[in-house]
C-alpha cells in the first residue's frame, strides 16, 4: 500500500467535502490498467496499488499520483462552475510535480526549452523533454482545464496560452527513451487518455481559432485530430476516438481558402489583444516602366527605394539575371534597370533562391548564393564588387560545404553575416547547417547543424532547429536574437533525388526558434497568441519602426483543401492571410501574435517578398507565385507568377506606442468591403458576393464590378452617386 500526504493545509478538507472517491478510483485504475482502490484517511489518501504500476523498470511516481488526486479536486470545482477555485487547485497539481521554470510559480513556459543543455540558474528546473509519457498526460490535462476556466470566463488570450502550453508539451514526446527525432517523426504511448487530452487541446484551439477568423490554424487543428485519430498505436481501438472526429465538418473547412472572400468582408476585431484591423492596397504602376513577373529573386530596400533581383518567371524559365528599382516614395515613375549583375551562370547556376541583405555601415547589399566569393553591390557607386572568403576547417567539415546553395535564410548582424539552412546538390531535402562569416576577417566557421551530405549527415537533436528550406528568419531590435521559424523538409524531391528521408510529401514546420547572438546557443521558443499555421516559402520582414514582424502568404505541403467550384481536392494549400509579431519589451516574456483582418488582399501565393522601408516605415509586398490549378487560371497551366506591387496598412501604433504608425488613418473599410479586390476575385459592388465579376464600364474607371444584370440595375445609383459614374457616350 503506498500513502501519498497531502501537501496543502486545505486539501484534507476540501477532499472529503468535494473529492467523489468513487470516480478517483475509476480514474487511477484506467490510467494505470488495473484496480486501484482507493481510501482516505487523516493521514493522506492511500492507493492500493503495489510494485511497479506502469509495468517497467522505474520507480513509481508518487508525485504524479499526489498531483491526480489534487486534479481530481480541481474537476469538482470545474464541474461546478468555481473557476478561479479550480484554477487554483489545478495550479497546486503542477506544483507537485516539481521541476518549474520558476521555483514554486506556475507560469507559462512553465519548464525549460527541450533546447537546453545546462540547467541554469534554477538547478530543480527540468526540459519539457526530461517528462515520461504519463507526466505529460497529466500536465496535458492540468492545461486544458485550465485554459477551460479561462474560456469559461471570456478571458481568450490566457486560454490561448494554457492551449499552447499543452500543445507545446505534446510536440516535445518522443521516444520512451526520450531521444530525439525529426519533426516529422512521432512516438506515441497506447494510452487512451494520453490521445484523449490530445483531442481536448486541438478541438479547443481549432473551435477559438475559426471563431476569431483565423481559418487556416483552424483547420490546421482539425487536420491534426483526423490525422491523429487514423493512426493510433497498435493494441488501441481507434473506432471510438475516430468518432470524436467529425469528418464532414472538416470537409466543408478544406473548402474555406485563407483568408476566405465570402468571409473576410464580415470580420470585425472581437479581441484587440489578438487581431487588428489592415488595408492592402495595390500600388499602381505604369506598364511602360514595369517589371516582368517572378518568383524566387531576392529583394531590399535603401533610402526608400525597392531592389529586385534575378528570379525566375516559372521553373522553365526565362530566368533572369537583371538588378532593377523602383522609388516607393513615387512608383508612378515605374522600374528602371541597374548594372548588369557579373556573375557567370555557368560558375553560379541560375540566380534563383539566392539572398541579398543590407549592411548599412558599409553602404552595400551583399549577395550569397553558397559561393565563397561573396559579391555585392555598392549603394553609393550602384556597382558590383566581390571578396574573397575562407573557410574554418573542422573535424568532420574540412572543406567549404556548400554547393549550390538555395532557399537559405540569410541575416547580417553587425559585422556578420548568418546563414541558415537551404538545400544543395547532396541535400534535396534541406539541412540545418548554420554558419557565420565574420566581415572583419572574412572567415567562416560553422555554429550549428550538418550538412545533410553522405559524409555528414542529418542527425536530429534537440539542442538546433531541423533541416529545412525557404525559413522566415529576422533579428530582433536589440541585435540580441537571431530568430527563424517554419519551412519545409522536402521529402518530395529527397524521394526523387534517393536520399534518406525522402517520402511522397512535403513537411511543414511550425515551429519557432532564436539564435542567442551573445551565448552562441539556440533556443527553442513558443508560439504565443494568433499566430499563422505552419508553412513555407512565406513573406516575412521585420519592421524596425513598429518594432514587428509581418508575416503573409506562403505554401503548405501538407494541409489540403477542395476546390468547391470544381470539387477537386488538393493534398496542399496557398495563403494569402497577414500576421505579425511583437517581441515582449521583457526578454523573459513571450511576444504576441496577432492576426491582421483584411476587406481586400493580394491572390494567395507564395515566394512573395514583403519589405520595409526603414525611413518610413511602409510595408510592400511584391511578386511570388501560385498554382494554377489551386487559383484558377486557364492562362497558365501550371503555375502563374506575379509581378504586382502592393502596400499593407494596418492600424498600429510604432515602436514607442505612438498610434498612427499603420498609415491605417483614412482607409474606408466599408468601401472596401465592396470594391476591394479578393484575392483573384472581385467584389460585386451590390451584393458583396465574390467572383470573376464584369467592371462598370462607366466613367469611373472600372472602380465597381456586378455579379449580374440584376445587381447593376440595384446597385447603380449608390455606385453612380459615391464614385460619380455617368455612362460613356456611345
Amino acid at each position: 500500500m503506498v500513502t501519498l500526504s497531502h501537501e496543502q493545509a486545505d486539501l484534507e478538507d476540501a477532499f472529503h467535502k468535494k473529492l467523489n472517491v468513487e470516480e478517483l478510483a475509476t480514474s487511477m485504475s484506467a490510467a494505470y490498467g488495473r484496480p486501484v482502490p482507493i481510501v482516505s484517511n487523516a493521514r493522506g489518501i492511500n492507493m492500493g496499488i503495489t510494485g511497479d504500476p506502469l509495468g517497467t523498470e522505474e520507480p513509481a511516481d508518487y508525485e504524479r499520483w499526489q498531483a491526480s488526486v489534487i486534479r481530481e479536486i480541481a474537476s469538482n470545482f470545474l464541474r461546478g462552475q468555481k473557476y478561479d477555485e479550480a484554477r487554483v487547485k489545478l495550479q497546486d497539481a503542477i506544483k507537485q510535480m516539481g521541476g518549474l521554470r520558476c521555483p514554486g510559480e506556475v507560469v507559462v513556459p512553465l519548464y525549460l526549452p527541450s533546447s537546453d543543455n545546462e540547467p541554469g540558474p534554477n538547478a530543480s528546473a527540468v526540459r519539457y523533454n526530461d517528462h515520461d509519457y504519463w507526466r505529460r498526460t497529466l500536465l496535458m490535462g492540468c492545461c486544458n482545464d485550465i485554459a477551460e476556466c479561462y474560456l469559461k470566463s471570456g478571458n481568450d488570450i490566457e486560454a490561448l496560452t494554457w492551449l499552447e502550453e499543452s500543445d507545446h508539451l505534446y510536440v516535445g514526446c518522443t521516444t520512451p527513451s526520450k531521444t530525439a527525432l525529426f519533426g516529422w517523426m512521432s512516438s506515441n504511448p497506447a494510452s487512451e487518455e494520453f490521445y484523449l487530452e490530445r483531442l481536448r487541446t486541438l478541438a479547443t484551439m481549432g473551435e477559438m481559432f475559426l471563431r476569431l477568423g483565423n481559418t487556416s490554424s483552424g483547420l490546421l487543428r482539425r487536420w491534426q485530430r483526423h490525422l491523429l485519430v487514423m493512426a493510433v498505436p497498435p493494441g488501441m481501438d481507434g473506432r471510438s476516438l475516430q468518432r470524436m472526429v467529425d469528418q464532414n465538418e472538416m470537409r466543408k473547412l478544406t473548402q474555406l481558402k485563407h483568408p476566405d472572400a465570402k468571409l473576410s468582408p464580415k470580420l470585425e476585431v472581437k479581441n484587440k489583444d489578438l487581431q487588428i484591423m489592415g488595408s492592402w492596397q495595390k500600388v499602381e504602376v505604369p506598364k511602360s516602366g514595369n517589371i516582368q513577373p517572378r518568383m524566387g529573386f531576392c529583394s531590399f530596400v535603401w533610402k526608400s527605394k525597392l531592389y529586385i533581383f534575378g528570379g525566375e518567371k516559372s521553373l522553365d524559365g526565362p530566368h533572369f539575371r537583371d538588378l532593377r528599382c523602383i522609388d516607393l516614395n513615387n512608383p508612378s515613375a515605374g522600374w528602371w534597370a541597374l548594372d548588369g549583375y557579373p556573375g557567370n551562370e555557368a560558375q553560379t547556376g541560375k540566380a534563383t533562391g539566392w539572398k541579398m541583405r543590407v549592411h548599412a555601415g558599409q553602404q552595400r547589399a551583399y549577395l550569397f548564393n553558397g559561393r565563397l566569393q561573396l559579391e555585392y553591390f555598392d549603394l553609393v557607386e550602384e556597382k558590383w564588387g566581390s571578396v574573397k572568403t575562407t573557410w574554418t576547417s573542422e573535424g568532420d567539415l574540412p572543406f567549404w560545404p556548400y554547393q549550390q546553395l538555395v532557399d537559405f535564410s540569410m541575416d547580417i548582424v553587425d559585422d556578420k553575416i548568418y546563414v541558415f539552412g537551404g538545400s544543395h546538390t547532396k541535400c534535396e531535402l534541406g539541412c540545418n547547417l548554420f554558419t557565420v562569416l565574420d566581415l572583419k576577417t572574412l572567415k567562416w566557421r560553422r555554429l550549428s547543424g550538418y550538412t545533410g551530405s553522405r559524409q555528414h549527415p542529418l542527425r536530429p537533436e534537440w539542442s538546433c532547429p531541423g533541416p529545412r528550406r525557404h525559413p522566415a528568419s529576422w533579428v530582433d531590435s536589440s541585435k540580441t536574437k537571431l530568430y527563424l521559424m517554419f519551412g519545409e523538409a522536402d521529402r518530395m524531391s529527397a524521394r526523387i533525388n534517393n536520399e534518406a528521408y525522402g517520402a511522397q510529401s512535403g513537411y511543414g514546420y511550425g515551429d519557432i526558434w532564436y539564435w542567442d547572438i551573445a551565448e552562441e546557443r539556440w533556443v527553442r521558443d513558443k508560439h504565443h497568441g494568433n499566430p499563422p499555421c505552419p508553412r513555407s516559402e512565406m513573406s516575412y520582414t521585420y519592421n524596425p519602426k513598429l518594432n514587428k514582424t509581418i508575416i503573409f502568404g506562403g505554401y503548405s505541403p501538407t494541409i489540403p483543401a477542395t476546390a468547391e467550384e470544381t470539387n477537386q481536392y488538393f493534398s496542399y494549400s496557398y495563403y494569402a492571410d497577414t500576421y505579425t509579431f511583437k517581441p515582449n519589451a521583457d526578454p523573459n516574456q513571450q511576444g504576441i501574435w496577432k492576426h491582421v483582418l483584411v476587406r481586400g488582399f493580394p491572390t494567395y501565393r507564395a515566394q512573395a517578398h514583403l519589405v520595409s522601408d526603414p525611413d518610413t516605415g511602409k510595408v510592400f509586398l511584391f511578386g511570388g507565385y501560385t498554382n494554377s490549378q489551386f487559383v484558377l487560371d486557364k492562362k497558365h497551366v501550371i503555375a502563374r507568377s506575379f509581378g504586382d506591387l502592393w502596400w499593407l496598412k494596418m492600424d498600429v501604433s510604432d515602436a514607442e506606442g505612438n498610434p498612427g504608425a499603420g498609415f491605417f488613418e483614412g482607409v474606408d473599410l466599408e468601401e472596401e468591403a465592396r470594391t476591394a479586390k479578393a484575392g483573384p476575385w472581385q467584389r460585386c459592388f451590390n451584393c458583396g458576393s465574390a467572383g470573376t465579376w464584369k467592371k462598370c464600364g462607366g466613367t469611373c474607371g472600372g472602380k465597381a464590378f456586378f455579379c449580374d444584370p440584376q445587381c447593376l440595375k440595384e446597385g447603380w445609383k449608390e455606385h453612380k452617386d459615391r464614385h460619380r459614374c455617368m455612362n460613356r457616350k456611345k
